[in-house]
């Protein structure tokens, strides 16, 4: 364990508030727990889906056992993302705002929150190696682009049959960086965040109105 580890975990616990990552240093008592949480998640990895309460009284460790599974789910190569329901903040009958509040700390191996934008290129850009790789083009063929669009066009077009105003904003969203219009893309994936602060100039160029509400949360997430 590095140096800086060690303080990190010390500095928290002397706050009195969960270690964000080294949680394994420290996990004590929980072998059967996390197992659980383990045989969860490989379910998980095989396309299905499932849920798990943790349940105990104050002081209990829920907060850090729930920070363990997701430390080790990330290291598993899983996208993770902790979002804290409040009566005030974010209560359980607005799924939108539960649904910004994902977005916000969706976490990749290296990638602390705001993970989106970094699943998005990943997505792009393994089209892009299918075009060259499988096609055989060249980046710098004049039909690269055009390529590489219908492959966009046709992994969304399952998408766009249940969830259109997701599909517009990933095809809006991979028409900016093409462009490199870097503020169109920040832009669209705002958005796509569910940010309410978007400009209608973006929003037109994505061909959606308004922001997300809590019937698109729910397909948005599937």
């Amino acid at each position: 364990m590095t140096s800086d580890l060690s303080l990190a975990i010390i500095n928290a616990l002397r706050a009195g508030t969960v270690p964000s990552e080294g949680l394994e240093q420290v996990a004590v008592g929980l072998e059967d727990a996390q197992e659980a949480l383990r045989e969860q998640r490989a379910f998980v990895r095989k396309g299905r889906g499932a849920y798990k309460f943790i349940r105990g009284p104050y002081g209990s460790g829920k907060t850090f056992l729930t920070g363990l599974a997701s430390c080790e789910a990330v290291a598993e190569g899983f996208v993770v993302s902790k979002v804290v329901v409040s009566v005030a903040d974010t209560p359980l009958y607005r799924p939108s705002e539960i649904y910004r509040r994902l977005c916000q700390g969706l976490t990749l191996p290296g990638r602390r929150g705001g993970a989106l934008q970094n699943l998005l290129d990943r997505w792009l850009y393994g089209l892009e190696q299918q075009a060259i790789e499988v096609d055989g083009k060249r980046e710098d063929d004049a039909d690269f682009a055009a390529v590489v669009a219908r492959k966009v066009e046709q992994n969304l077009a399952s998408v766009g049959q249940h969830a259109g105003r997701l599909a517009a904003c990933i095809r809006a969203y991979h028409e900016a960086q093409f462009q490199q219009d870097y503020a169109e893309a920040r832009g669209v994936l705002d958005w796509l965040s569910g940010e309410a602060k978007v400009s209608a100039a973006v929003k037109r160029s994505a061909g959606v109105s308004g922001q997300i509400d809590n019937s698109d949360a729910f397909v948005f997430l599937r």
